[in-house]
């Protein structure tokens, strides 16, 4: 699963106006390559300045969303993140909020159908701005009806948005970020916000949000320096366990009390950083660390329930003869491990704890900067591509499990 994001900061270009939008940008492209596994090369940042407007910035999106549609590595198993810092006004007579970009304006709806174009597994829309409210996501919402709209690969739509169609979002001046960003970025950079496992949801990160900016708000409504406070607005669900953003993975092994191997080897500072970059022994010796690590969560399932939470996980649903494996099939049902339809149950302790180990493997072992020897060490010692992570050759040589004949 791949994470794209495309980021819009549009400055005022007057001294007294919106000024830090663009450098919003630039801070929230930070926390998300430090904190939630997006790569800098997907990371598209369309930015107007104070003092060097973009006219074409609204060009520019509308181009970045024709080049992902072509692009070959963007699937329906991907997430897309777009967000936005700047103006937002409300239209009264057609109920729509818009965002504005220089000489130009777009509305909240139709940047929805932009993304829909793409069907992103999961779609997540920051808008900081004024006047945005709800109902971005569809004109009356519902969620059963919103699911249905979903192209069938989409399993979830999450919107935050910076204020209600009646109120303004603040760029406080002692600030170095507009109210909301502001908060995500702190929120995104506090450990302490991420659950035991080490994950932070993207419906918690908006819960811890909203209190926040609330409070703050309403402090400066004390000190009269605003006249009502700021109130964030959530929009849409995601389905089964999506971990937005993931604390160290050296915090997260001592948080699942793998204590021991923090000793005996170079740790990656992140799921997506590793010290040893390059260095053959060190990355040997990170990948045991890992693959222990998938191993110890893969002794709480038999093959075949093991087989069938990696293959949702890799979007290659894996289904065993049922009559052959019954008794284990309707035990993990009730276990809720696997759902009814025979999908993982992200919310499952077990499960989470596994798909992370996973993740935090594959990421490793398909990192560009991996050492020749490493890929060579791993071809051979596995006979399969450090690649191939999502096929049965790949479970069975690696993860040593018996994928049973389905």
């Amino acid at each position: 699963m791949k994470r794209y994001a495309i980021l819009i900061g549009i400055d005022d270009q007057f001294a007294d106006g919106l000024t830090k939008c663009s450098k919003d940008v630039e801070d929230f492209a930070t926390v998300l390559e430090k904190k939630c596994l997006f790569k800098t090369k997907n990371i598209f940042k369309i930015l107007s300045k104070n003092g060097n407007e973009n006219k074409l910035a609204l060009a520019e999106f509308e181009n970045r969303i024709d080049l992902l549609k072509k692009e070959p590595t963007f699937g329906s198993n991907d997430i897309l993140l777009v967000y936005f810092s700047g103006h937002g006004e409300y239209d009264i007579s057609s109920q729509q909020s818009f965002l504005k970009f220089p000489s130009s304006h777009l509305s909240t709806g139709m940047i929805k159908k932009y993304i829909d174009i793409l069907h992103p597994k999961h779609s997540i829309i920051i808008f900081d701005a004024c006047f945005i409210g709800s109902k971005v996501l569809s004109k009356s919402f519902n969620l059963n009806k919103l699911k249905r709209k979903l192209h069938i690969d989409s399993e979830g739509v999450f919107g935050i948005y910076g204020s209600t169609t009646e109120r303004e979002a603040y760029f406080p001046d002692d600030l170095g970020n507009s109210l909301l960003t502001h908060y995500l970025i702190q929120t995104l950079n506090e450990d302490s916000y991420y659950d035991e496992d080490g994950f932070l949801s993207i419906d918690n990160l908006a819960s811890i949000c909203s209190k926040k900016v609330y409070n703050h708000s309403a402090q400066l409504v004390k000190d009269k320096k605003i006249i009502k406070e700021q109130i964030i607005v959530r929009e849409g669900r995601i389905e089964g366990f999506l971990p937005f953003a993931e604390i160290t993975l050296a915090t997260s092994l001592k948080k699942t009390e793998i204590k021991a191997h923090t000793s005996k080897a170079s740790m990656p500072k992140t799921a997506h950083t590793v010290i040893s970059v390059g260095n053959f022994d060190s990355e040997k010796k990170d990948f045991e660390i890992l693959i222990d690590a998938v191993k110890k969560e893969l002794k709480n399932f038999s093959s075949v329930i093991a087989s069938i939470v990696i293959s949702y996980y890799a979007n290659k649903p894996y289904r065993p003869n049922y009559n052959y494996y019954e008794t284990e099939i309707n035990e993990a049902i009730r276990k809720e491990i696997i759902d009814d339809e025979g999908g993982a149950n992200y919310r499952n302790r077990n499960v989470s704890a596994l798909i992370k180990a996973i993740e935090n493997l594959t990421t490793f072992i398909t990192d560009s900067k991996r050492s020749n020897e490493f890929d060579e060490y791993f071809d051979n010692e596995f006979d399969v591509s450090p690649y191939d992570s999502d096929n049965q050759t790949f479970w069975e040589n690696v993860y040593k499990i018996k994928v049973p004949n389905e």
